[in-house]
């Protein structure tokens, strides 16, 4: 891709936090209907309130975020 036209880009929506056997089909879902889509690791803001501390659980878990090609 070149520099124009990523600088064209929407900006990267967070869209949810899932399990990476879920976060791999919503961006397959998000693929299909024109969405470049990125799956990083959960953060801690990413789970509720008291579950800052879980290591295991930031593990577990993946945030789903996309942005329009168009």
């Amino acid at each position: 891709m070149d520099t124009v036209h990523a600088e064209r880009l929407a900006p990267w929506v967070k869209r949810f936090v899932a399990t990476p056997n879920r976060a791999r089909e919503a961006a397959e879902i998000y693929e299909r209907l024109g969405h470049e889509v990125r799956l990083e690791p959960a953060a801690g803001e990413d789970l509720p309130d008291g579950c800052e501390g879980c290591a295991l659980a930031l593990g577990l878990f993946q945030t789903v975020y996309t942005r329009s090609l168009t």
